[in-house]
């Protein structure tokens, strides 16, 4: 572990914070956000950033958030879903303080402080505090500081399937990576019947089409911010055996 990057993602990036409420349980919780992304947050609680009105579940017992940066997509599932246990991914320690502040006594989100990959491996995380480290990325670009952490990663595949052999909905949004992970989780993926992701490319879209056809069908991509997607991918075997059904928008593209 690089003694220094720690330091700097632990002690470098002091934020201001914002709270977003939400309905859990009948009663409004008010979960903690860097202010940076407080837009976001609000966006991801009223549904512009995932849409769950395109899809209806018979019940959700267990959902799985890779790249839970602080948590709003937890608490978005918290909400629709109570009876859910969700588990959140999060390597970086900026991060996992607010997203273990925000779930501290809730039995039903469980905290898994590191990230995901093909192999277990350490990285470098390039830290985007002025995107409250929504952007933080092992790919350094302009949106970040020259401060980072180096972060540890385990094997996506051993670790998702040891959760449950059904997996209602899978999110993964991390920064570029997500079609990596796709195909790392690729052989217990018939397990998923949901799949939420944040896609940075038409051609990243494109592959992950590609990789996912026949066994999911693109309920809608959802596109974002700049040249950004939000694609839901609903499992064909969930929809036959009705365990969730689907609306399909009649203007699903890709270019």
């Amino acid at each position: 572990m690089d003694f220094l990057g720690k330091l700097r993602g632990l002690f470098g990036n002091n934020q201001a914070e914002s709270r977003i409420k939400v309905k859990v349980d009948g009663r409004n919780i008010r979960y903690s956000v860097p202010t940076n992304f407080a837009r976001e947050a609000h966006e991801i609680i009223q549904l512009s950033e995932y849409d769950l009105t395109k899809i209806d579940f018979d019940k959700v017992s267990l959902v799985v958030d890779i790249g839970a940066h602080v948590g709003m997509f937890s608490a978005l599932m918290r909400s629709h879903y109570p009876a859910a246990i969700i588990h959140a991914f999060e390597p970086l320690s900026v991060n996992v303080a607010l997203l273990e502040r925000n779930f501290k006594g809730d039995a039903s989100v469980v905290v898994r402080p590191y990230g995901l990959a093909k192999s277990e491996q350490e990285a470098t995380i390039w830290l985007a505090p002025y995107y409250g480290q929504g952007a933080a990325s092992t790919k350094r670009t302009v949106d970040h500081s020259g401060d980072f952490e180096v972060v540890r990663f385990k094997p996506a595949l051993a670790e998702i399937s040891a959760l449950g052999n059904r997996i209602d909905i899978l999110k993964i949004d991390t920064e570029g990576h997500e079609l990596s992970l796709l195909r790392a989780l690729d052989p217990m993926l018939h397990r998923v019947d949901a799949i939420f992701l944040e896609v940075h490319s038409s051609l990243a879209l494109a592959n992950i089409l590609s990789l996912l056809d026949c066994r999911f069908i693109p309920v809608h991509f959802g596109e974002g911010r700049g040249n950004r997607y939000k694609p839901l991918f609903v499992s064909r075997d969930a929809v036959a055996e009705k365990r969730l059904s689907a609306t399909i928008a009649p203007d699903i593209y890709y270019d």
